[in-house]
């Protein structure tokens, strides 16, 4: 099925659309539930003001990606690598980690 210039919501239901490409799509406001999108690859998208909830997101990989002013709660983030990130500003418990690893450097 192709779709072309349509401007109208879908409602889309046990389907199964794997290998599907969107292209300068506007999906704005939508509601994914219940969604297998592993293999899922995002490339200059917005997600800007996005919600995420009860999410399995183990082996992902974000790059080149501006994530300041979000906010992560009750998340697992055992065995997370940050390398090369710009951390200025960034708090774990109220710890500011520029802080943190300067202390930690010191005291090697």
């Amino acid at each position: 099925m192709k779709l072309h210039q349509a401007k109208h919501p879908l409602d889309v239901s046990v389907c199964d659309l794997a290998g599907s490409t969107f292209d300068d799509v506007n999906l704005a406001g939508t509601t994914i539930h219940n969604a297998n999108l592993a293999g899922l690859k995002l490339h200059q998208v917005t997600l800007a003001g996005a919600h995420f909830n009860d999410l399995l997101m183990s082996g992902v990989v974000i790059e080149d990606a501006n994530l300041s002013g979000s906010r992560f709660s009750k998340v697992n983030l055992s065995g997370i690598s940050i390398d090369g990130c710009n951390i200025h500003g960034l708090r774990i418990d109220g710890v500011l980690v520029e802080d943190a690893l300067a202390a930690y450097r010191k005291a090697e």
